[in-house]
């Protein structure tokens, strides 16, 4: 259940702004669709699609969220879902967002490596990194698009430190050996040797700042 949960979580897109709503509707939802000794999925899906299009929120990741629960733990999942505070669906999130970014780097970093930083190689190598996220996780795609776009005008020395600080293997011969003082993008956007070793909130710092 605590892995349906998270992925449940994940299907809602929550930040910090749209979390509170969330956990209001779903718990209307969830109350509301209870009859007597029993709970009613159908009409908690039409309570929760009907008041997630009321409140402005995606009704995109509210259907992701009701077909998710229909597939597998249904009303026992949004009851584990109603009784989440906001913090724990934010940290959720996130280490659904941190996992599914290992895995890309584990399937796909490898990638980069032949990539010398020139604008036609930055192109292909991005949008193809871009088309593995998005095949991965959409939330992913958006994630990584915002981590790499500012660099798209970047000489290829920011390139490939911005690239090495997410963890991903570029080649040495194209790495500065030194740097200017007061750094680049890449030094302003991801202080860290790799992503692999943030802290929770080192990676709540990061996918805030793009949300």
């Amino acid at each position: 259940m605590d892995e349906a949960l998270v992925e449940a979580v994940h299907m809602l897109e929550p930040d910090r702004d749209s979390l509170p709503l969330w956990r209001e509707i779903l718990y209307r939802s969830f109350h509301e669709a209870r009859v007597g000794a029993s709970d009613d999925w159908d009409r908690f899906a039409e309570l929760f699609a009907a008041y997630a299009y009321q409140a402005n929120l995606s009704t995109e990741a509210a259907q992701r969220f009701l077909d998710y629960g229909r597939q597998t733990y249904g009303m026992d999942l949004v009851e584990q879902a109603v009784n989440l505070t906001d913090d724990q669906m934010q940290q959720m999130h996130e280490y659904r967002l941190h996992a599914a970014w290992q895995r890309l780097v584990a399937e796909h970093g490898a990638e980069w490596a032949d990539c010398d930083g020139t604008d036609a190689h930055w192109q292909y190598f991005r949008d193809r990194f871009y088309a593995h996220a998005h095949a991965l996780d959409p939330q992913l795609y958006g994630l990584v698009h915002g981590w790499l776009t500012p660099y798209d005008t970047a000489p290829p020395a920011e390139r490939h430190y911005a690239l090495r600080a997410l963890g991903l293997p570029v080649s040495d011969f194209a790495v500065p050996e030194t740097r200017s003082a007061g750094g680049g993008h890449g030094e302003k956007s991801h202080p860290y040797a790799s992503f692999d070793r943030m802290s929770v909130d080192d990676i709540e710092r990061i996918i805030l700042a793009y949300a």
